[in-house]
């Protein structure tokens, strides 16, 4: 695992190269870094498809509480964020 500074320099990089023309399939655990980077993902549950396509569309509270079995936010500030939703209690 590379810490949050070498993942964002790999990830850079990266891009740079799909800039010139590159074609890149990355596989990333991190919603967070993966919301930033990528321009499509595809959402895998047990072994399955369950979504693919643009980042934008893909990357919604409902896909993402289905995929993980829990409830998930997302925040928009800056930069999109994705979070459990975690309970008062």
């Amino acid at each position: 695992f590379l810490d949050i500074r070498h993942q964002v320099e790999i990830l850079r990089s990266v891009r740079r190269r799909v800039s010139s023309g590159l074609g890149v399939i990355a596989v990333l655990h991190d919603l967070n870094v993966a919301s930033h980077f990528a321009t499509h993902v595809v959402l895998l549950a047990d072994g399955a498809v369950l979504a693919q396509g643009p980042v934008d569309q893909i990357l919604t509270e409902a896909h993402l509480s289905k995929l993980y079995g829990i409830e998930m936010r997302s925040a928009v500030g800056h930069e999109r964020i994705y979070v459990p939703k975690w309970d008062q209690s």
